[in-house]
């Protein structure tokens, strides 16, 4: 990616001397250090996109590590949350050394790499589904010692069976569930499909 600039400057530095034979030899002066100056300019940029880029492809393998448990990759299946992809530009919630993970080159390296098969999940309805009863009514439990303007979002109670959960550990047993009857060529259960749209329309009677 380096070298097309550097020949750029050379043939700039040529065009600038065509006229006469004293300007073919001006690539020695103030204008021929502007070309050594650009092209180590882009060297050192060159060299820093590919240390990003060594870093973030380790990240993700680290990640992909993790989330396989360093298993056979004939022995793994995952079953990835759809709203994942929602983080735009594959982003994801995912984070890697604080920053997000590239969804779309994570799955792709599990594909790849360590996984047999990945299967996209929708998340519809999943982290209002109570794990426990699959109740749907799952209300918000008010915390104490939030600090003002802080909202608990992440911890709910099921209104039927009274079991207190982590909004993300529920969503994600249901997923689980959702992968295994999916494995088994079972159909999604009719509660977490998503309504068809636009709803068919009701004519008078």
């Amino acid at each position: 990616m380096c070298v097309p600039a550097l020949q750029w400057g050379g043939r700039a530095g040529g065009g600038a001397g065509g006229g006469g034979g004293a300007g073919g030899g001006g690539g020695a002066g103030p204008r021929g250090t502007v070309h050594v100056l650009w092209h180590y300019h882009f060297s050192a940029f060159c060299r820093k996109r590919w240390a990003a880029f060594i870093q973030r492809d380790h990240a993700l393998h680290q990640v992909a590590k993790q989330l396989t448990g360093g298993r056979p990759k004939e022995e793994v299946v995952v079953g990835w949350g759809l709203w994942a992809f929602q983080g735009g530009k594959g982003g994801s919630p995912i984070s890697v050394r604080g920053g997000r993970a590239p969804t779309g080159r994570l799955i792709k390296l599990l594909r790849e790499r360590y996984t047999k098969h990945v299967f996209i999940i929708n998340e519809y309805k999943t982290s209002k589904t109570c794990y426990n009863c699959g109740c749907q009514e799952m209300a918000i439990k008010r915390l104490g010692g939030l600090k003002e303007g802080q909202r608990p979002w992440s911890v709910k109670v099921c209104n039927d069976c009274l079991t207190t959960w982590n909004r993300d550990v529920s969503a994600t047993n249901v997923i689980r569930v959702l992968l295994l009857l999916k494995l088994m060529g079972f159909e999604r259960p009719t509660k977490l499909q998503r309504p068809p749209w636009p709803p068919p329309a009701v004519w008078p009677g």
